[in-house]
């Protein structure tokens, strides 16, 4: 009979074996309170390192300080590194303080210290070697420091209590097995700027409900997850614009989902402008498709044999349906589709095969009927409907019963189809400025002061006329306090909305804790639309513009100082002859306007390192640009929109 091993067991016993093979055989330079140093090349640093005499020594309670004095030459040194092993299988130590000055843990450092609860690494740390962490049971959370680009292999494998982890914000690479056999981890965020994870980063991570993938990814290996990850419920993606996997096999989410069918949340992030190849498909968990206004693409089979999903929504932004992407969504009741232009949509004919669309209603926006209709695959479906941007309820009018429908969805109290049909700015999402977008539809304002200028610019961004709130180019509008959608009184740091009453007790959008309330930090660096004075008044098309989009204007366009109706401004003159007019508009600090010799405009972008101002457009005499400096996000700016090419 033969005996079949755990291949956790067989990489855990290769491991120590290998372990045993490599293990120092030289004394240390000299002993310090009990903790053992080797004297680095360059004469002025240490490392710990294993004291291979008594191995293993260390228990308790360890502090690594800074600097140490070696008695037998009289010398002080800077303690810099880790050694590799130096605490290897230390199973009676407790904790670790490791000193600011320390920049490199080594390989299996800390390995199979299963007594160790609490470290905390400082964030002079560079370099984490691979299984530095592995096996130390005891080990509940773990902040790693934002220097740190790499997880290396088998960093916390095995770490079966580890339940918190906080990953550094710059990171890059996670490497294979980092998580493999972490039984307690429930929830993970993968930082933004991350490119690649590795095979089994969660193999066996048996409690992992929710992770969230982040915007930089761009190879993500097959074996992440295993089929062991069954709790796994609720994906978020973030990645903006992932080329995709080759086949459905390559998915490494349909390998948990394919035996447990177990997925039955995929929400995609605002910025995400690509939906995957193959991303959803034979997701039958799924009830419910919401796709960011963001999205202009939706990949091949991307949500193929959803056979539980009821309702999709198609953003306007919408260019290009790959093959097969709907087929076989059986279950589909409703469809809510924003595109008004087909014939600059690319849809591929098989994209709704084997869809109930014989009983399934496509909504459609007002005016474009006749194009569905006659349009295929669109024409497929035998129920086609005209909707009533701010029809909430469906009825086929525009009311107060729609305001009563959107807030009973907000409230979480309406389960209807019509849900979808509450975002009624596009945004992807059904937030309070969905209320402030169908009161303007019902009070009649929803197109006043939305015209814009085509300046022949590169991205082909569009520029409103006039600022948020005015009623010609050259009138000032509105004034916002930076994340704020709507004008107020008094503009300082007791009635900025993110903020407990000073510049350093910041609650939203802070990426340094030194200015957050407690610590607080969130590392967003762009405006949410919800936050966005022009998303939020405008509608999801319209944006406040990103440093890119002005510095596009000022780099191909003329800027001439001028006057307008007798207002002063710059006029900028884009290559196709288009001319957009940027007013003086000042800025108002508590409640007075002030500066009202300069045109300054708030960006949606927030301050590097100080996260209590953001950019702002300056538009003067004797100079046109764009800085970082100067202004408080309290402090109150006018608005100019801007939005994709139509």
């Amino acid at each position: 009979m033969k005996t079949k091993l755990n291949p956790s067991f067989v990489r855990t016993m290769s491991l120590a074996m290998l372990l045993a093979m490599v293990l120092p055989a030289s004394a240390y330079d000299f002993m310090t309170n009990g903790i053992a140093y080797n004297i680095n090349e360059d004469g002025a640093t240490v490392t710990v390192t294993q004291n291979v005499q008594s191995h293993p020594t260390y228990s308790g309670d360890i502090v690594i300080p800074e600097a140490v004095y070696n008695s037998n030459n009289g010398v002080h040194y800077s303690v810099t590194a880790i050694d590799r092993l130096a605490f290897y299988a230390c199973r009676e130590m407790t904790s670790v303080t490791l000193p600011s000055t320390l920049v490199q843990i080594g390989q299996s450092a800390f390995s199979y210290c299963s007594g160790l609860g609490e470290i905390a690494i400082p964030a002079s740390v560079q370099t984490i070697g691979q299984g530095a962490f592995q096996g130390c049971t005891s080990l509940v959370s773990i902040e790693l420091p934002s220097g740190l680009t790499e997880l290396n292999n088998n960093l916390f494998m095995s770490c079966s209590s580890l339940s918190v982890v906080r990953l550094p914000q710059y990171l890059k690479h996670i490497h294979s097995c980092v998580f493999d056999g972490c039984s307690s981890l429930t929830e993970i965020v993968i930082p933004d700027h991350v490119e690649s994870i590795g095979n089994d980063a969660f193999r066996d991570c048996i409690n992992l409900e929710k992770i969230t993938m982040g915007e930089s990814l761009e190879n993500i290996d097959r074996e992440v997850f295993t089929s062991s990850c069954s709790s796994l419920r609720h994906i978020k993606w973030n990645t903006v614009d992932f080329q995709g996997f080759d086949n459905e096999d390559y998915n490494p989410f349909h390998i948990v989902n394919f035996v447990n069918n177990c997925i039955t949340n995929f929400e995609f992030g605002r910025k995400v402008k690509t939906i995957p190849d193959y991303i959803c498909r034979q997701f039958t968990g799924l009830t419910s498709i919401s796709i960011p206004g963001s999205v202009t693409k939706i990949g091949k089979e991307a949500f193929a044999v959803c056979t539980g999903v009821t309702t999709i929504n198609i953003p306007g932004a919408v260019t290009e349906i790959g093959e097969r992407a709907f087929e076989g969504c059986s279950q589909l009741t409703s469809i809510f589709s924003s595109i008004n232009d087909l014939h600059s949509t690319t849809c591929d004919v098989s994209a709704f095969n084997l869809a109930s669309t014989s009983t399934c209603t496509l909504y459609v926006p007002k005016g474009t009927l006749s194009d569905y209709q006659t349009t295929a695959p669109w024409s497929q479906f035998m129920n086609i409907v005209e909707l009533e941007p701010g029809d909430t309820n469906l009825d086929g009018t525009v009311t107060s019963a729609d305001v009563t429908a959107l807030y009973d969805h907000l409230l979480g109290c309406l389960d209807n189809a019509a849900a979808v049909a509450c975002d009624v700015n596009g945004d992807g999402m059904v937030t309070a400025a969905d209320v402030t977008a169908l009161y303007n539809i019902i009070l009649g304002n929803e197109s006043q002061g939305h015209e814009w200028v085509d300046l022949g610019l590169p991205s082909g961004t569009l520029w409103a006329k006039m600022n948020i709130g005015a009623s010609s180019p050259e009138e000032c509008g509105d004034y916002f306090a930076w994340g704020e959608t709507a004008p107020k009184g008094v503009y300082d740091w007791t009635t900025y909305s993110w903020s407990n009453g000073s510049a350093s007790m910041l609650t939203k959008y802070c990426e340094n804790s030194s200015f957050g309330f407690n610590g607080f930090v969130d590392y967003k660096t762009e405006l949410d639309p919800e936050d966005d004075a022009a998303a939020a008044n405008w509608g999801a098309e319209w944006r406040m513009p990103s440093v890119e989009q002005v510095q596009e204007l000022v780099e191909n366009c003329s800027a001439q100082w001028t006057t307008l109706n007798g207002v002063y401004g710059r006029l900028f003159t884009g290559s196709n002859g288009a001319t957009l007019f940027l007013p003086v508009t000042g800025e108002r600090d508590g409640s007075e306007l002030k500066y009202t010799n300069d045109g300054l405009y708030w960006l949606r972008t927030l301050k590097p390192t100080y996260s209590w101002s953001a950019y702002h457009l300056y538009v003067g005499p004797r100079a046109v640009n764009w800085y970082d400096d100067c202004f408080y996000r309290s402090t109150g700016l006018t608005v100019r929109a801007v939005r994709a090419s139509q």
